[in-house]
């Protein structure tokens, strides 16, 4: 303790400058999540019928991406994850099953604003779709993404025509499989 307050002594004047440093930082990081809390829930999920903008991002090897949804071609699903997200963990064997069963259909895409552990949520989960992130713009408030894991699909003209919120467990599950017309191993329980 002796040694702890010698300490506090050394540096004298730069203390009360130190603390009001990291008071001052400690107050911007607070309004920053705070600011996004409040932006994510005052926007609506895009719901069935609302145009979905096209997006730029990073592949998870680094390179730009462009998507867009508008194509003209196939619909398009889109993934919501986090590595770090148990229920998307649980939620995985799902996603992979469906994405193999619709590919031929669907273009089929997974995005996370999280790059941490990415690559090792990918080899434990065997996610291969392609994986984009936030280059510039922050995909998820554009595509009014909540929480994960969440799946929409978009049609060839760029509208949304279905929005899940949530691992594909219960009324979410049924729903998911009467859609895409699909047996889906159901999610993990816990413990995995």
């Amino acid at each position: 303790m002796r040694t702890i307050l010698n300490g506090f002594h050394k540096i004298g004047g730069q203390l009360p400058w130190l603390l009001a440093c990291s008071l001052l930082i400690n107050v911007a990081l607070a309004h920053r999540l705070n600011t996004a809390r409040i932006d994510a829930l005052n926007s609506k999920s895009l719901v069935s019928g609302d145009s979905v903008p096209d997006i730029r991002g990073r592949s998870a090897a680094g390179s730009l991406v462009d998507v867009r949804f508008a194509n003209g071609a196939r619909p398009t699903i889109v993934y919501y994850f986090d590595p770090h997200c148990p229920w998307c963990k649980r939620n995985a064997a799902n996603f992979n099953a469906l994405a193999s069963a619709v590919q031929l259909k669907y273009n089929v895409l997974a995005y996370t604003a999280v790059i941490l552990n990415l690559n090792e949520y990918r080899a434990q989960t065997n996610l291969s779709v392609p994986v984009i992130t936030d280059d510039a713009t922050d995909i998820r408030r554009l595509l009014k993404l909540h929480g994960t894991p969440q799946t929409m699909v978009v049609s060839s003209d760029g509208k949304v025509v279905k929005n899940w919120e949530g691992a594909y467990s219960g009324a979410t599950l049924t729903d998911i499989e009467k859609y895409f017309n699909v047996r889906l191993p159901g999610a993990v329980q816990t413990g995995s």
